[in-house]
């Protein structure tokens, strides 16, 4: 709702609807329960025990657009991360949620995280990798070696081989739990020229 002061001195209040849309997904594996993050910080989570019929909006204090959620398996720590850099955890299975500084102005757009939770990495525009290894309570800027903009990142269960794909089909690669990252290991792009001129 609006408030709007007149010229004589009244005040007229005027709703204004607000379009909100999900861009992620995520549920546990261990227990029934997902989370959904979207546009102007919105998190909603299916309660416990309904099947996904009735869905719950989580404030969280942000208006950042969040792109990507994370969850332990036993869906109680969980992360999400959006525009300007915005990364927010919960540990409470997402009743409440605290930003954390990313070390980055980046638009994130994924968000991944080793099976135990501690060692986890996004990635976003301008080839921004940032990475943590205490459960997403502090972050760090790792160089991706690419100025592209990055739109999902992965890693091996052992948390040392990982892959970032983003645009132009450009697909980078780290060897050493994401503390580095070399040459652009290769290009969806490039992979078709070669198949065309090999044909």
């Amino acid at each position: 709702m609006v408030a709007r002061r007149l010229d004589d001195g009244r005040t007229i209040y005027q709703y204004v609807r607000i379009i909100i849309e999900l861009n992620a997904l995520t549920c546990a594996s261990d227990i029934p329960i997902c989370w959904g993050v979207g546009t102007r910080g919105t998190i909603v989570n299916w309660e416990r025990g309904n099947a996904g019929d009735d869905w719950v909006n989580r404030e969280i204090g942000t208006v950042a657009d969040l792109r990507s959620v994370t969850f332990t398996a036993d869906g109680q720590t969980g992360w999400a991360v959006g525009t300007g850099g915005t990364i927010v955890k919960t540990e409470n299975a997402g009743d409440d949620w605290v930003d954390r500084e990313s070390g980055t102005v980046a638009d994130l757009r994924s968000v991944t995280f080793t099976a135990d939770g501690q060692t986890g990495w996004a990635v976003g525009t301008g080839g921004a990798i940032v990475k943590t290894e205490n459960a997403g309570d502090d972050w760090g800027d790792r160089e991706s070696g690419t100025v592209a903009d990055l739109r999902s990142v992965t890693f091996a269960a052992d948390g040392q081989t990982g892959w970032a794909v983003g645009t132009g089909g450009l697909i980078v690669k780290s060897d050493d739990g994401g503390d580095n990252w070399g040459s652009p290991a290769t290009s969806v792009g490039k992979l078709r020229r070669d198949r065309r001129v090999g044909a």
